[in-house]
């Protein structure tokens, strides 16, 4: 302790010890009138306007990087200036990805703070990454984003970008901003905002700004207006101003000229000179070297450089320093270097080198000599050796007369094949994205041209391709032959879907729910199991079987967002996070347990929330010692459907029996990702193959399908989940088994089901044309390639049934017929949904089915499986539906096998029929599958 302020008559009951000899003991009584006469003020700050703020180094032309030196006056004008030009406050959030070497991250660090808002500061190296700065825009909310153009141009292709809903703003600075880069982003972040920035090292990060505009009609974006306090002027040589529209030096004054550059006068004086427009004696002004012209409204537009200096990718490089460091080496008498740009648009910097009387040049060590002088960004794609100079009559250098040159020649290169399918498109990639013809498996990727930039367009490419890796795998494995072992081997040996950002196409049973419902409560539509464990478990396992649960099945870690009404689906990272919890109950009267329980299930049932997640839960209730526990696992059906649902449970149970050690771990069969299938399903949609089948479904006898007579007359609006009763028939063991046990050849249980379903609503609507929507599992191979016979998702398939009735036959008579419609649909019916909500699609017009049926199979075997480490428990769990979500259909019969016998569900809603409609026709269905049963019987 330094310091105690005290009283003097407590003083003697310090406590103070000899170690304590330093410490200062200040009485407020008796020191009063010392203490009295000191400064009351605050203490007189001790840096001043004018002091140094930081030192920035930048590319100099000489080879030496060139020092500025900027102080407090000019930075913080800046950083004062931005919340007025940007629109920030206290609700902004700001992402800080920049390295601390450029001055960016100067505004990006106090910028926010400076608005009152949040500063996110991103992880070193996110910067290059655009999936990850996706997901982190997404996570964190973020509504500001600073970005280099090339850097914005990659951002924008990147899968997930349109579902950053909360950015307001992009401030794009450190390049020229094209046109079409302005343009593009209008297209894919409509309602955000897009500024362009201007200002060199040397003013203090940025003194102009300009509010981009979609329909400014100049081709060019401009860089703006001054900032306040600071003077942009367009001379001539001699320091003059220029005509509107001509072309000249841009210079700045004002209060953000730097100091100059630290320890080199000489390119102080050349740069920063005395101001002849202002009035004060001491203002200098700063020559730019940058050329830039008046447009007719005022606004300034920059057309490029004076001297030798290239920006690339947000590095300001000098080709001189990269000349001095190649004339540097022994072997080198002469060396140019010069900015070109490859196919792609990407620019990228070539050298050429004369060599030391009778040296030949080895251009491999002049490469390796560049790689330990230079940043990896400034050394050139291409070396290349040359006799003599190309000269123009004046005898200067014709630096357009120098050979164009082979990039992929002028490195180390093989020119070695392909030798696979993953090879082959590799090569096609990089061949077009890098500046150059030719790519070999062996080639070196930074030696071709390609830089962290390159790498996020390739990823891109790749990914659109089904290729899955990142940015850091590129950069560590050069070749396509490392790559594309690394590649493999994630394919070949790990199960879990890699997937964790980027967006995934809506599958037609997504599309169905969350467009044709319009439903006010999207967020809770579930699927869920209470189940018992045939054991007490362990807490601790069985989370780590979530977590590995999650991180196996990609759809869950999907979430939905909704902007300018379009819906998305995209991945969110560390899905696993508020997937799991324990809930221990073992407290509670044992006559209390079981309603806890379902009123747990009941908050987790609607509590999902579709953009931001989870969107599959898992509770585990501990009941005590003296009684089975409880496991809940419930997902929104956007992630998980009804076959899907015992997937999950079997895999939670065999990952907690491996973690345990009872079991070998068990890996499930299928080696398609949700994922992976949407991608597949979304294009074979556009595909002529099911096109093919468009004949079929136009065919259909539409027209004499009738509505379901209504008993009030009320529109759809009041078909919601809580006006929903049911009314239930049932058939015996020994009936059902004559049903669906002793069925003629190729006749299936849901064909028998469907035969008395459609007599008997032939019966009620009084026509002989019914139409039916079929619940089927949606899991049929396409394409060729493997089905998703274990994949987690919704992927079930709504197919219209259009089926013709002879009211007068006998019920097997119209089971045959039925069965035979049935067997004429194509595809089992799965390309119906992909067709009707595709754009323009041709069926978009056909009626919609008012009545769903479902054959649920076995449900205790669906989902929990013979054998299963769970038990379905009947207890109530919640609802799984909102009450004032809208239902789809009017009637929804649903059918299932239980131990005691066939169960068919008839869910009705009682604003639109009366519970004695809905019972006539369930029992006219029970007679019509009692007569084949009986029939059946009799065989």
């Amino acid at each position: 302790i330094s310091l105690v302020l005290t009283q003097q008559h407590l003083a003697a009951k310090l406590p103070l010890t000899p170690s304590d000899s330093q410490t200062r003991v200040l009485l407020l009584d008796h020191d009063w009138p010392k203490i009295a006469i000191q400064h009351e003020g605050n203490p007189s700050p001790l840096s001043r306007p004018e002091n140094l703020a930081y030192i920035i180094y930048t590319s100099g032309s000489t080879g030496q990087p060139k020092g500025v030196a900027n102080e407090h006056r000019g930075v913080v004008n800046g950083l004062v200036s931005m919340p007025q030009t940007l629109g920030l406050d206290a609700s902004d959030r700001v992402l800080q990805k920049t390295p601390l070497s450029f001055d960016v991250s100067v505004w990006e660090f106090f910028g926010p703070l400076i608005a009152g808002g949040q500063l996110f500061i991103a992880p070193p190296g996110s910067h290059r990454d655009s999936y990850e700065l996706v997901q982190m825009v997404i996570e964190d909310q973020i509504t500001t984003l600073f970005l280099v153009p090339s850097m914005l141009q990659v951002l924008l292709e990147t899968p997930g970008v349109e579902q950053c809903g909360r950015l307001k703003r992009v401030i794009s600075s450190g390049e020229t901003l094209p046109r079409s880069v302005q343009d593009r982003f209008f297209e894919r972040l409509t309602g955000v905002d897009l500024y362009n920035l201007y200002g060199p090292t040397e003013t203090a990060v940025h003194v102009s700004s300009w509010h981009c505009q979609p329909d400014f009609a100049l081709d060019c974006v401009p860089i703006g207006t001054p900032i306040a306090n600071s003077e942009l002027y367009i001379l001539d040589e001699r320091l003059r101003p220029v005509p509107l529209g001509v072309a000249g030096e841009l210079c700045i004054g004002g209060v953000q000229v730097a100091r100059g550059y630290v320890n080199r006068d000489d390119l102080t004086a050349e740069s920063f000179v005395s101001d002849p427009f202002s009035g004060r004696p001491d203002a200098r002004l700063y020559k730019t070297g940058d050329i830039a012209r008046h447009l007719p409204n005022g606004l300034i537009e920059y057309l490029g450089r004076l001297d030798a200096q290239v920006k690339l990718h947000g590095f300001r490089i000098e080709l001189g320093e990269i000349e001095l460091k190649l004339t540097e080496h022994d072997d080198v008498e002469e060396a140019v270097a010069v900015a070109k740009r490859g196919a792609s648009g990407d620019q990228y910097i070539v050298a050429y080198v004369r060599g030391a009387a009778g040296i030949e040049l080895d251009l491999e060590a002049l490469r390796d000599h560049l790689r330990t002088a230079l940043p990896p960004y400034m050394v050139p794609v291409a070396l290349l050796a040359v006799q003599d100079w190309p000269v123009l009559s004046n005898g200067k250098l014709n630096r357009r007369a120098l050979p164009t040159p082979d990039v992929a020649q002028s490195g180390p290169t093989t020119q070695a094949p392909p030798r696979s399918a993953l090879e082959r498109k590799l090569v096609q990639i990089w061949q077009k994205l890098l500046p150059v013809d030719k790519v070999g498996v062996h080639d070196d990727f930074l030696d071709l041209g390609g830089d962290s930039m390159i790498a996020m367009k390739v990823v891109l490419a790749a990914s659109e391709n089904g290729i899955s890796f990142a940015v850091r795998d590129l950069l560590h494995h050069r070749t396509i032959a490392e790559l594309a072992n690394v590649i493999g081997e994630h394919q070949s040996s790990v199960e879990e879907d890699v997937s964790t950002v980027g967006t995934v196409p809506l599958t037609a049973g997504m599309r169905r729910f969350l467009y044709d419902r319009e439903t006010p409560e999207p967020h809770h539509w579930n699927v869920s199991a209470l189940l018992k464990p045939t054991d007490a478990l362990e807490v601790a396992q069985l989370e780590e079987a979530v977590r590995q649960l999650v991180a196996r099945h990609d759809s869950l870690r999907l979430r939905f967002a909704k902007r300018n009404s379009e819906w998305r689906a995209f991945y969110k990272e560390h899905a696993h996070r508020g997937v799991f919890s324990r809930l221990d109950f073992s407290t509670l009267p044992a006559v209390q347990q079981l309603s806890a329980v379902e009123l747990a299930c009941s908050d987790i049932q609607a509590g999902f929330n579709l953009e931001t997640g989870p969107l599959i839960r898992v509770a585990y209730f501990d009941l005590g010692p003296e009684h089975d526990h409880r496991l809940f696992v419930c997902a929104h059906h956007l992630v998980v459907d009804g076959m899907s649902l015992g997937t999950v449970i079997e895999d939670i149970g065999s990952t907690y029996q491996a973690l345990e050690g009872a079991v070998a771990p068990r890996r499930s069969p299928s080696r398609v990702s949700f994922g992976q299938w949407a991608r597949r399903l979304d294009r074979y949609s556009q595909s002529e193959e099911l096109r093919e089948e468009l004949p079929y479904w136009r065919g259909l006898p539409w027209s004499d399908c009738r509505k379901l007579p209504r008993d009030f007359d009320r529109g759809d609006e009041y078909n919601t989940n809580e006006s929903a009763r049911q009314v239930a028939v049932s058939l015996s063991a020994e009936a059902t088994t004559a049903l669906l046990d002793h069925l003629p050849r190729r006749v299936n249980p849901d064909e028998v089901l469907l035969a008395a379903l459609s007599q008997a609503l032939a019966d009620w609507v009084g026509a002989p044309t019914v139409l039916i929507d079929q619940i089927g599992h949606g899991r049929e191979p396409i394409d060729g390639g493997p089905a998703p016979s274990a994949t987690v998702g919704l992927l079930i398939a709504y197919t219209p049934l259009v089926l013709a009735v002879d009211l007068a036959s006998s019920p097997m008579e119209n089971l045959a017929s039925i069965a035979e419609q049935l067997r004429q649909i194509p595809g089992a019916g799965m390309g119906f949904d992909m067709l009707r909500y595709r754009p323009g699609s041709e069926l978009a017009d056909l009626p919609r089915s008012e009545v769903l049926f479902n054959y649920l199979g076995s449900q205790q075997d669906l989902v929990t499986p013979t054998g299963s480490f769970f038990h379905l428990t009947q207890d109530t769990q919640g609802s799984i539906h909102g009450p004032r979500g809208r239902r789809q259909h009017a009637l929804a019969v649903a059918a299932a096998r239980g131990s005691d016998g066939l169960e068919v569900r008839f869910v009705y809603s009682e604003q639109l029929h009366r519970r004695a409609t809905i019972e006539r026709l369930a029992a006219e269905f029970r007679e019509k599958l009692v007569a084949i049963a009986k029939t059946e019987l009799r065989r």
